[in-house]
């Protein structure tokens, strides 16, 4: 399964890229496409509602972070508490009561979002039409930083273990295993983020270049350049210059799935995949 990014500016076009990006995979096997931007616009492209739907032969997600973090945090906190004393539920309860509830967790979800599809497979392509800058760069680096909590407290579980194992012998645990399956995903997850293709997309502006370059400084790497909206020659900065890229002409309309005016686009972004 490989996996692609379109990230950038916010209103940069990132929602066109990603959508037609989609389509053209779809042609060549199966393929999802999947929204982390908490303000969804994949619907609008191409004209359909809800969460989920299937459009052109891509299966379509846009989901709803608050909804599905309240879900999440319920299927964790019944796989948590199997076999655990009532003791311990009642000490942690109210961490995943206030989990459910905190919005700095979006993130999190759209990451566990992610990571579901690609790992549970059945598709070929998974296309992720990420946030904007700031958002996309936490989702980055979200895994990294869980796989390294997920890892200590697996370290402290099983310390615990060696000590209650002195008085009351070896025993399942449910816990560590809650862990150790985070772990083994996380991990998973990670092999398949750096084998990622990145697509970021820009505009020939001052603040759209000035925001790329810094972007790409924590990034280091980009597979392919997406200049959008140019009208007439563009002056990029050397590094970005050397990137391989496609420029988007400046359209009348904005493009959807239904314009006449996609069908060109569609034909330029088909040079990221040659």
């Amino acid at each position: 399964m490989r996996l692609f990014f379109v990230a950038g500016k916010g209103g940069v076009g990132k929602t066109t890229v990603a959508a037609t990006l989609a389509y053209l995979l779809s042609r060549k096997g199966k393929t999802a496409l999947i929204s982390t931007d908490l303000a969804h616009s994949l619907g609008d492209f191409f004209a359909m509602q809800g969460e989920e739907f299937q459009v052109a032969g891509i299966r379509v997600l846009q989901p709803d972070a608050p909804s599905r973090l309240r879900e999440r945090v319920k299927n964790w906190e019944r796989e948590f508490f199997s076999n655990i004393s009532p003791t311990l539920r009642e000490d942690f309860s109210p961490f995943f009561r206030f989990a459910e509830k905190d919005p700095s967790n979006y993130d999190l979800i759209m990451l566990e979002e992610v990571k579901g599809l690609a790992l549970k497979g059945g598709q070929e392509h998974l296309v992720v039409d990420s946030g904007p800058t700031g958002q996309f760069l936490k989702f980055l680096f979200l895994g990294d930083k869980l796989l390294e909590w997920y890892r200590l407290l697996r370290r402290w579980r099983r310390k615990y273990l060696k000590l209650r194992e002195m008085t009351k012998g070896k025993t399942q645990d449910a816990m560590e295993e809650f862990l150790e399956k985070r772990v083994q995903e996380t991990e998973a997850f990670r092999r398949l983020m750096q084998g990622a293709f990145l697509v970021w997309v820009t505009e020939p502006t001052a603040l759209s270049l000035r925001e790329t370059l810094r972007a790409l400084t924590q990034i280091r790497r980009v597979d392919f350049l997406v200049v959008n909206k140019v009208k007439g020659e563009i002056a990029l900065p050397e590094s970005l210059a050397k990137l391989r890229r496609i420029e988007l002409p400046l359209l009348d309309e904005e493009p959807t799935f239904a314009s006449p005016s996609w069908e060109k686009i569609a034909e330029r972004i088909r040079e990221i995949l040659r």
